[in-house]
């Protein structure tokens, strides 16, 4: 892959006439099936959605072949990092472990965020051996009862299972010396499981996990007397932090927790936003937004064209000189990310160089 990767993402940003190289970072969408029922899923959570997606939608998955012929696309776009995500569970797609050989094999990095509970020793084995890079596990609790409580599918059972692999992978790494994958775990923080914020550091201490990130739930997709319940009040994060400085494990755990906590303040809506220069979100019809906060506003079809060609179409230009310009207007009236970015730590590392370079962009 190119050494010129970001001088050239960081010229078009500066230029704002365009991208001269692909996105840093591509989300996947494999399949919208589900195995799980967790408390604050946007798509299958039981409290009670706004929108019930039917069994058709709950089908849909990328084919191989999809997949196929889109690699060659990420090559030539000098893709780095390729998340295989969605709607549903990576691991309810039949050819997930494929998947993984094939984007390793074209030497880009891959993430699989997973809930982590159709995984076994047999499957942490094979991806070892192909060479994945991260497991970003969704777990949102720190013991078994709190675990069954935020995915209520589920048993205790499920949870040792998953405490289970993760030995494993980290016997694995021990015994042949080696770093990957690494393990990140995601916990959804909200109104059913901010007490248990020490446990969940005690877990990540216990089975080496190598990053934990605190994410706020995100209630727009939620009924609203669903949604109220679900956010944290004023007393609760008070509670949430005092409970957090007593841990004798946050500094012993690599977590995002300093803006997690700027996200409590609700000081995280960014002005700007430069992900149109970075990313790209491919969804299972074949749908491309340019955020995954931004799912009214398409981009094209891969299926139909190239994705190499979609990245530099007019469309993209459009998003990319609203983005940078300002979120305040018409054209996000539909997007979730002018409420809650889960971009926005980056956005605003991001924006502080933009700053400073912005009055001499027209010499460009």
């Amino acid at each position: 892959m190119s050494i010129y990767k970001f001088p050239k993402l960081i010229y078009g940003l500066l230029a704002g006439r365009g991208p001269y190289t692909g996105p840093y970072s591509i989300q996947l969408d494999l399949t919208n099936a589900c195995n799980a029922q967790c408390i604050y899923c946007m798509n299958y959570s039981p409290l009670g959605l706004e929108k019930e997606y039917d069994k058709d939608w709950q089908k849909i998955r990328l084919s191989l072949e999809d997949i196929k012929k889109l690699i060659p696309e990420f090559q030539k776009l000098d893709v780095r990092i390729v998340t295989l995500c969605g709607n549903g569970e990576p691991f309810m797609h039949p050819d997930i472990l494929e998947i993984v050989r094939l984007i390793k094999s074209s030497n880009i990095s891959c993430i699989v965020r997973t809930n982590g509970i159709l995984i076994n020793r047999k499957i942490i084995k094979e991806l070892f051996n192909v060479g994945l890079d991260t497991i970003d596990l969704s777990l949102w609790a720190g013991t078994a009862k709190e675990y069954q409580q935020m995915h209520p599918q589920e048993n205790q059972d499920t949870f040792h299972r998953i405490r289970d692999w993760l030995y494993y992978l980290n016997e694995l790494k021990k015994n042949l010396k080696r770093k990957k994958p690494e393990i990140r775990v995601v916990n959804v923080i909200g109104a059913y499981n901010y007490s248990s914020i020490g446990e969940m550091l005690s877990f990540a201490y216990d089975m080496n996990i190598n990053y934990v990130v605190f994410k706020y739930v995100v209630t727009g997709s939620f009924k609203n007397e669903v949604a109220k319940g679900l956010e944290l009040t004023e007393s609760q994060k008070k509670e949430l932090l005092r409970m957090w400085d007593l841990s004798c494990y946050k500094n012993r755990v690599r977590t995002n927790f300093y803006y997690f906590r700027k996200e409590l303040k609700k000081s995280f809506i960014p002005k700007r936003c430069y992900f149109g220069w970075l990313y790209t979100r491919l969804k299972v019809t074949g749908e491309v937004n340019p955020c995954c906060g931004c799912l009214d506003l398409e981009m094209g079809n891969f299926k139909e064209t190239p994705l190499s060609l979609i990245w530099g179409q007019s469309r993209y230009q459009e998003f990319r000189r609203e983005t940078i310009a300002s979120l305040d207007g018409e054209y996000f009236r539909h997007c979730l990310c002018t409420k809650i970015c889960p971009h926005w730590y980056s956005n605003s590392f991001l924006d502080r160089y933009f700053k400073i370079f912005a009055p001499i962009r027209n010499l460009f």
